[in-house]
């Protein structure tokens, strides 16, 4: 990603100021998932120059995506030739969405020759902005001089900014030098930071001695940050050496610590026969179950063939009703019908949760085949909810194809069910249309709570459509008087 914006910084380094307006005139007809770096990249090079014309034209491209990213790189233009002027600018914006594109701009700009200034107008972002300000405030700091930036860090309050600086920071120093690092991490007041310290210090320095890492974690006393800090360094060092991180495992003592080391151990390695193997070691329960799910899904992404033999292979019918409904799901979504053969044999929870699986896969994929399938099944409470799959797919898709199906179907709970999940969906995005399908619920009790949930839903959110609607509806006055006595 860097040596992409960099191309395009460079392709827009030797265009004169027409030149850039006439290509971002040309880039704005595109219709392309690059526009906004190039957008980003013509601005960026403009405001170098012309400043004023250049956030002009960023606040006034038309689509807010574009808008936003445009500001944030004419901001960081202009503060390469003129930095107060641009901070003036900035913090006169009224869109506070613009004004925070425009200020994170100004400190990628800005932070390696006035951090203090970079780091005073990152504690005025919100949250969610607060990765990249302090990645472009201590990231290049940390590389030439991890204690500086570690000293900078002490002065900022608790808080998401603080956070991720000590991450950025963590996370260099620890390839640099884990020793010193992690005394530094040691300094840190117990709690969020120190945590975070401890963990980014040891994913870093299992990049280069993934051993010497988790054998200092293992080390930590127990609790989250020791398990943190395990995981990490066992994820690098499974997809360096997976046979010395198997050896390793078998000598951690069992309990619940081992087997989410071992999870993640699994998690991180893409043979799933080595998996296997490194699941054996795990006890029995929840943890053991979730894995094997996890390779069993995984397995069949890459080669289904080869997952569905090992499958039909285990006679265990807890094991089944782990792996089957991955592998089936999975098959089900190129071949649904390929997939149903392959259950049949199955019995159980192994046989019924596999078949959910296929139908919520093949409901996603293809609503009118599956429900030509569903509606063939035998009426059961399980088909009910099949139907109600379906249906709630397919109303997503093509709600006029979803309600015609459903007016198809003969009167059951099965199809009350399908009805009642299929109008809250379709109420979510058309009202009137939700509460008309809901009214085709055979049980008075159930449609009558559909109708009033929906109706109270909607009261709150658009109160003179859904008063409109209850008043000229087929609803019991006693039924209506209930409803607008909520509003």
């Amino acid at each position: 990603m860097r040596a992409r914006r960099h191309a395009l910084a460079t392709l827009a380094d030797g265009l004169t100021p027409a030149e850039i307006q006439a290509a971002l005139d040309l880039v704005n007809k595109l219709n392309t998932t690059d526009k906004p770096e190039l957008l980003a990249a013509l601005l960026g090079q403009w405001a170098l120059t012309d400043p004023k014309s250049a956030t002009a034209y960023a606040m006034a491209l038309p689509r807010k995506a574009d808008r936003a990213q445009a500001v944030g790189a004419a901001a960081a233009g202009w503060a390469e030739t003129d930095p107060k002027a641009a901070e003036a600018w900035a913090a006169g914006l009224q869109d506070h969405n613009l004004r925070n594109a425009a200020i994170n701009g100004l400190i990628g700009a800005i932070a390696a020759s006035d951090p203090q200034t970079a780091l005073s107008l990152a504690q005025s972002l919100p949250p969610n902005m607060a990765y990249p300000a302090a990645n472009a405030i201590f990231g290049t700091m940390a590389k030439t001089d991890p204690r500086l930036a570690a000293s900078q860090l002490s002065t900022l309050p608790a808080g998401t900014l603080l956070f991720e600086g000590v991450s950025v920071v963590a996370n260099e120093w620890g390839l640099q030098d884990p020793a010193s690092a992690l005394a530094w991490a040691q300094t840190l007041p117990p709690g969020s930071a120190r945590q975070i310290a401890m963990s980014s210090i040891v994913s870093s320095w299992a990049q280069n001695d993934p051993q010497a890492a988790t054998d200092f974690a293992n080390q930590l006393p127990a609790g989250s940050m020791r398990q943190r800090a395990l995981q990490t360094s066992v994820f690098s060092w499974e997809a360096q050496d997976p046979a010395a991180v198997a050896t390793w495992l078998q000598q951690l003592p069992p309990g619940s610590s081992r087997d989410q080391t071992i999870a993640v151990a699994v998690d991180s390695n893409e043979d799933p026969q080595q998996a296997l193997q490194l699941l054996s070691l795990m006890q029995p329960g929840h943890a053991q179950d979730n894995s094997i799910s996890n390779v069993a899904l995984s397995w069949a992404e890459t080669d289904p063939a080869a997952a569905t033999a090992w499958a039909q292979q285990q006679t265990d019918p807890h094991i089944q009703a782990e792996i089957w409904p991955q592998i089936a799901s999975q098959i089900a979504m190129t071949d649904p019908q390929s997939a149903l053969s392959l259950i049949q044999s199955l019995s159980g929870d192994a046989r019924s949760q596999a078949l959910d699986s296929v139908i919520a896969t093949w409901a996603r994929t293809d609503p009118p085949g599956a429900a030509a399938y569903v509606a063939q099944m035998p009426a059961t409470p399980d088909n009910g909810n099949n139907l109600s799959m379906v249906a709630s797919n397919w109303i997503r898709s093509d709600p006029a194809a979803a309600t015609q199906w459903l007016a198809t179907l003969p009167p059951s709970p099965a199809k009350d069910m399908a009805l009642q999940n299929a109008s809250s969906n379709l109420f979510q995005t058309d009202p009137v249309a939700g509460m008309n399908l809901a009214s085709g619920i055979a049980d008075d009790q159930d449609r009558q709570n559909a109708e009033q949930n929906m109706a109270s839903r909607w009261i709150r959110t658009d109160p003179t459509a859904a008063t409109a609607w209850i008043q000229n509806s087929n609803l019991s006055q006693d039924f209506k008087d209930s409803l607008l006595k909520q509003h």
